[in-house]
């Protein structure tokens, strides 16, 4: 278990500098409390400063569209941020995730745009594996 953050395993995590200087982490672990993958954000003036306790949670997984939400990729663009992440949905294995798209103003508190690159439009609809 990692140590202040409760997380079973963690994985991919995405490093951001913000406009003012400052550093963000997005982090992507599953949570013994939620019961399933989240993506938790902290924040520092250098990465050498982040503090796993003082993190905040930007999303948890919702019934029924995502079960488990991970590997986010972040990137700020024309004054907005856009998380691009995995999440699984209630019927599907980890061998058939979908990739959607959340958008911030702040790069705190994002809205669920829903799908983004849709797996059949990939060639991987869940025939082809």
């Amino acid at each position: 278990m990692w140590i202040g953050l409760g997380a079973a395993s963690i994985e991919r995590a995405a490093l951001a500098i913000t406009p003012e200087g400052s550093y963000r982490l997005y982090l992507s672990y599953e949570s013994n409390e939620a019961g399933g993958w989240v993506i938790d954000v902290l924040e520092a003036a250098k990465p050498t400063e982040f503090q796993v306790e003082k993190r905040k949670n930007i999303l948890r997984p919702f019934a029924p569209i995502a079960r488990h939400l991970k590997d986010p990729y972040v990137i700020y663009l024309g004054g907005l941020w856009y998380m691009f992440f995995s999440y699984q949905t209630a019927e599907s294995d980890w061998q058939n995730t979908n990739n959607a798209m959340a958008v911030s103003r702040d790069g705190r508190r994002f809205v669920w745009r829903g799908e983004a690159l849709p797996r059949e439009r990939l060639g991987c609809g869940s025939d082809q594996g």
